[in-house]
């Protein structure tokens, strides 16, 4: 209700400008010790010599906090809280009135908590949805008690503007999805901004379950198409790093692609957050693997799929799913074992024909004692424990030297019955003896170096063209698909390869090459690793980044009706856990109501994904938050269908929709439609790679590049016959398309739709 209305209106009020006076106070104080603190490290640093100076770096760390803390009272002043409890515990009579918010408030000199952080464990009671019994996990242990009040407000540009108490969460979330009135409703019948938000105010029951779950086993969600997973898993992320409180820790956002990095950018550090490695696996890779790796875009290999005859196609799909399986990994593992084998000389280290260390320890050390490790790393261990064998053999090897000196001595003296005649030969021996028995330490060290220097290992590059030129990987190949195809596949790798060209499925396989040989540098770091649109990475995309984890703590969210790149990609979370994961038990969650979309797009969208019968999927339950029905338009002509879409463009902006898409099935068609529009002066941007950045206005795209946005209005450009097939992809590219759109929907042809359409309106 209005905020005027509600009976509580002047205490809360007055309790808000409480607040904000606090904030204010605190930001002023902060300020004025910023400014002597500047005084400070200016004096300081004419002072000292080094930039590490202790009495710099403690000054330095001060004054990072002390701007992390404006930052936070800046990002709060206008609305410091969004909720309240009163929270009762059992067997005590003190009621305490906690309000929750982005972050906590504590005033220091009252001893009181102003704010209570929304990532504590007390306000999990908040969005649990239990009626009055409640709990939540202290330090301490288990505390119970009865949530007498549960109240939500809507605070903008710092006035009190609504006011709701609920009975519980359940009856709340009910509430709105059947009258499509309250809370929830307000901020979904909102524009999208062009950038995803943090939304700590209505985070719903289920999704607040996934937030909190155990970080220490893989966290696997399976979400419907504006779901939120993305953003959940963001807040995921943030909680766990409150409640960890390990400065230390490293953690890292795998994204698809650069484009929804930029798009996600925001919500960590609105949510406090700072200094998470956000990346692409792409990026990660060739960070590891270094210079001198020429990659093609993802991008070209679906467009070359959308349009290459079937039996090409599946081939170039074959190539794909082979190097981005299990499979793989253990055929690389065989090869591995090959080369590991022959690094060892069979005779072992010998001095003058003696064997000093033989052939078996050095394996046993090799293969055995440091069969774990990269094979560098093992071969650096090798040389240092050959010096140290050399070191403790130094006895017997002066012992071996003398024993041969002597015999050489007695062969010469049985030579002669004058050893007069001879005793230059004698002398000179002894010197001999004597200079060998001295460079018995120089000879080790030498000889460390040079049996080292001889194991030439090859680059990841190398060794892994070197496996498609083998015979042997058709043998252990044989019989995991037909000849031909298998033949067909090989010899496209071949090529590929020996043009230096690499695409994004070989970087999976090289990772786990140098991994392997060298090992990386980030090795076992990461506290918890969040993967996005986890459907569309590979069996050994996942197995490298389980290496860059120290504990196997993941959050994998995705869609496997969204699976475009299927081809590669995965479609069954069971089975790729297991493969990856050895069958390591892990937590596994369904987000089946989708927030983003209107019940009339979300139940095309619904029956389009029916047309699938090969592969049924989650379906997506909408909210209840009706729309226009989106729109099947038929057009004559091109001219036609670039001015019924330049027309609609006008209308959505003068409806007042902030983000526009025109989304075209591959990156030709868009082109052409993007310079039809500006010659007839509409302001649209063309984003046609991933390292483009959208910026909320009016924008043409391909398919596959808006996976994971979302837009007020979305006009698909072709849906023709002839464009889309009743195939896995066409259905799943086509769900991916509609589900961009919040509020509209149109869809254009020339001649027939395609039937997946057609039948669904």
């Amino acid at each position: 209700m209005k905020a005027e209305e509600h009976k509580d209106y002047k205490e809360e009020a007055h309790q808000l400008e409480l607040t904000k006076a606090w904030i204010t106070a605190q930001s002023e104080a902060l300020k004025e010790e910023g400014q002597t603190l500047e005084h400070e490290i200016a004096s300081l640093r004419k002072e000292v010599s080094s930039a590490f100076d202790e009495r710099l770096v403690l000054k330095l760390q001060m004054r990072q906090g002390l701007t992390e803390d404006l930052n936070k009272y800046s990002q709060i002043q206008a609305a410091p809280y969004f909720g309240r409890i009163n929270f009762k515990e059992n067997f005590t009579d003190n009621l305490e009135v906690v309000y929750i918010g982005k972050f906590g408030l504590y005033d220091s000199e009252k001893g009181d908590m102003l704010v209570l952080d929304w990532r504590t464990p007390m306000a999990n009671i908040y969005y649990s949805g239990i009626d009055e019994d409640v709990a939540y996990k202290a330090p301490d242990g288990i505390v119970e008690g009865k949530m007498l009040l549960k109240r939500r407000y809507v605070i903008e540009e710092g006035k009190l503007t609504e006011i709701h108490d609920e009975k519980s969460l359940q009856d709340n979330l009910k509430d709105s999805l059947q009258q499509g009135t309250g809370f929830l409703m307000d901020a979904l019948n909102k524009s999208t901004s062009g950038r995803l938000k943090e939304i700590v105010a209505t985070i719903q029951q289920e999704q607040n379950q996934i937030i909190r779950s155990e970080s220490f086993l893989p966290l696997v969600v399976q979400g419907v198409a504006g779901s939120g997973k993305t953003t959940i898993a963001l807040h995921r992320m943030a909680y766990l790093i409150y409640n960890q409180q390990n400065p230390k820790a490293k953690y890292m956002v795998v994204a698809p692609n650069q484009l929804f990095l930029k798009y996600i950018s925001d919500i960590l550090p609105d949510l406090g957050v700072e200094h998470v490695v956000q990346t692409t696996f792409e990026a990660w890779a060739l960070d590891k693997l270094g210079k001198g790796i020429k990659l093609g875009k993802q991008r070209d290999k679906l467009d070359t799929l959308l349009v290459e005859a079937e039996e090409k196609a599946q081939i170039l799909a074959l190539a794909s799913k082979l190097r981005g399986s299990i499979l793989f990994a253990k055929i690389i593992d065989k090869k591995l074992k090959r080369l590991e084998a022959s690094i060892i000389a069979p005779e072992g280290i010998q001095y003058e024909g003696i064997t000093i260390v033989s052939y078996k320890e050095l394996q046993h050390m090799f293969l055995v004692s440091n069969g774990g490790l990269p094979l560098m790393t093992r071969v650096k261990l090798l040389g240092d424990y050959i010096k140290k064998k050399l070191q403790d053999k130094q006895a017997d090897i002066k012992e071996l030297i003398e024993q041969i000196y002597a015999r050489k001595l007695k062969v010469l003296k049985a030579s002669v019955t004058d050893i007069e005649t001879i005793r230059q030969e004698i002398i000179a021996l002894y010197d001999e003896r004597d200079e060998k028995i001295k460079g018995i330490k120089k000879w080790s060290t030498a000889y460390t170096k040079a049996y080292i220097k001889n194991i030439a290992l090859p680059s990841a590059s190398a060794f892994y063209q070197q496996m498609f030129e083998e015979e042997s990987l058709y043998k252990w190949l044989e019989g995991k698909m037909p000849e031909e195809a298998l033949k067909s596949v090989i010899a496209l790798i071949q090529g590929q390869l020996r043009k230096q060209f690499f695409e994004t499925e070989d970087l999976g396989p090289l990772v786990y090459i140098q991994s392997q040989l060298y090992g990386l540098d980030d090795e076992r770091q990461y506290a918890h690793i969040v993967v996005d649109e986890a459907q569309d990475l590979d069996e050994m995309k996942l197995l490298v980044l389980r290496k860059a984890s120290t504990n196997d703590a993941f959050t994998l969210v995705g869609d496997l009706a969204q699976g475009i790149y299927g081809y590669k990609g995965i479609n069954n979370w069971q089975r790729v856990m297991d493969r990856v994961f050895e069958g390591k038990s892990y937590h596994y969650f369904e987000m089946t109501t989708s927030y983003r979309s209107t019940i009339e797009i979300i139940e095309l969208a619904n029956k389009v994904l029916g047309a699938n019968k090969d592969h049924p999927v989650l379906l997506a339950q909408p909210v209840f938050r009706h729309g226009h029905r989106p729109e099947l338009i038929r057009c004559i002509s091109e001219m036609d269908r670039v001015n019924q879409i330049y027309n609609k463009i006008k209308v959505y902006e003068e409806q007042g929709l902030a983000s526009i898409c025109v989304i075209t099935k591959d990156l030709a068609e868009g082109e052409d439609l993007y310079r039809a529009l500006r010659k007839k002066g509409l302001e649209i941007e063309w984003l046609q790679d991933e390292e483009e950045q959208y910026n909320g206005q009016v924008a043409v795209m391909p398919s596959y590049l808006t996976k994971g946005l979302e837009f007020d209005a979305v006009l698909l450009y072709d849906v023709s016959a002839s464009k889309f097939k009743a195939k896995d992809l066409d259905i799943k590219l086509l769900y991916v398309m509609i589900t961009r759109a919040l509020h509209e929907l149109s869809m254009y042809t020339i001649g027939l739709p395609t039937e997946i359409v057609a039948s669904c309106l």
